[in-house]
């Protein structure tokens, strides 16, 4: 449903929109320059209550100056003219009266949330064999995985900068043979991120975590490349014609090296599916965003190339995971993740003081790092931190099969 913003406060964004409006300069006869616009002095929209939870789920913590500025740049006038001074906008009678420009602006602004569609193409290490012997398979409501053949309906003429030099650039760009990550977006997602695309990055890396955890995936350690680098998120919006396609926005390098570290754990179809269930179950419950949000952590452990980094991600995941906010001060923290993790995953009373014992050395190099600095690990804690992944994906195994049997109980 659109926001239907009651008429006096959209009154007021269009008067305060078509004052600054009034105000901006136009560049190369060409483009309205915004930075003039001081944009976030407009100070309608409420910053509590259910509108202001919306706007910031649709767009972000400043969701009118960054609908605007994006919206913005879709006006053009006739140019760009080189060499051509800034002028007011009044004075360039292509672009029309401010108040039409601020009128439409807020009109766009009102039928929010939009839809969008978020894909990215899996490294061929294990895309190409999940196309061929999985296809499509959904992960939950909003997220799946699909193949070229499946993208048929959306429009995509971008080729990946690696073909162009090729020629290839105005070719359809869906491969067939090819599994895409497919995340379903609600709200607003333009040429910079807001808050739909990051939740849709995140889930990105929460599937690759659960994957390493439950069984998908491997580690390759020797990180070769097999095909073409992932460098964009591609996104589609839904219009009334259809499927338009949008703005795509680029792959960090710092997550690209950890797709590309992975391969797949198993070549028997029914096990990749039965790793794909799991992970499905942790993506389609409420309860189990924190486990998402740890596999992500967890996934963000392998990429980059900084050791003492990984370490720290590996113990956030383990933190959100087994640790408390509220928890008795008296007992302290390590005390406390120490003792879940060994009830949790261990099976005899010797392998819970063994496992309390390694947790405790663990986190002593955590310490380490985090309060008193370190320039690199010894060969002893590289072993601790082998140990340390283990452990959150062995607790989030542990945490999905518990998701898994509450699902199983709910269905009877």
């Amino acid at each position: 449903m659109p926001l239907e913003l009651q008429p006096q406060l959209r009154d007021r964004l269009v008067a305060q929109l078509t004052e600054r409006l009034e105000r901006a300069t136009v560049l190369a006869n060409y483009v309205i320059l915004t930075q003039s616009m001081d944009l976030a002095s407009i100070r309608s929209l409420p910053d509590k209550g259910e509108l202001a939870e919306a706007l910031r789920a649709y767009i972000g913590e400043s969701p009118f100056d960054t609908f605007v500025e994006s919206e913005l740049k879709k006006f053009r006038g006739r140019g760009p003219i080189l060499g051509a001074e800034e002028k007011p906008l009044a004075e360039v009678p292509e672009f029309g009266a401010p108040s039409r420009i601020a009128r439409e602006v807020v009109d766009r602004f009102d039928s929010l949330p939009w839809q969008y569609e978020l894909s990215v193409r899996l490294p061929n290490a294990v895309g190409g064999f999940l196309a061929t012997n999985v296809g499509r398979f959904d992960l939950s409501p909003h997220h799946r995985l699909v193949t070229g053949a499946d993208l048929r309906a959306f429009p995509l003429r971008h080729r990946r900068k690696s073909l162009d030099v090729l020629g290839l650039a105005n070719q359809s760009a869906w491969e067939d043979d090819a599994t895409y990550f497919q995340v379903s977006m609600s709200g607003y997602v333009d040429g910079q991120p807001t808050e739909p695309f990051y939740r849709a990055r995140e889930s990105l890396s929460a599937f690759f975590g659960l994957g390493i955890a439950l069984g998908l995936f491997i580690d390759r350690t020797s990180r070769i490349r097999l095909g073409p680098d992932i460098e964009e998120y591609l996104v589609h919006r839904l219009s009334h014609n259809g499927w338009l396609e949008h703005h795509p926005l680029e792959v960090e390098e710092f997550h690209e090296l950890g797709f590309h570290r992975v391969a797949l754990a198993t070549r028997e179809p029914d096990k990749l599916r039965s790793s794909l269930d799991a992970i499905a179950t942790v993506l389609r419950a409420p309860a189990g965003a924190n486990i998402a949000l740890a596999a992500r952590w967890l996934f963000d452990s392998y990429c980059g190339q900084d050791a003492l980094l990984q370490y720290v991600q590996a113990a956030v995941a383990i933190e959100i995971l087994l640790g408390d906010e509220n928890a008795d001060p008296d007992v302290g923290l390590t005390a406390l993740m120490a003792n879940r993790c060994a009830y949790l995953i261990a099976k005899t009373p010797d392998a819970r003081g063994e496992l309390i014992k390694l947790f405790r050395e663990i986190y002593k190099v955590r310490s380490k790092i985090v309060h008193r600095g370190k320039n690199r690990l010894n060969r002893q804690e590289q072993q601790l931190f082998l140990a340390l992944r283990d452990i959150c994906r062995s607790v989030i195994r542990a945490e999905q099969e518990l998701l898994a049997r509450a699902e199983q109980q709910r269905a009877k």
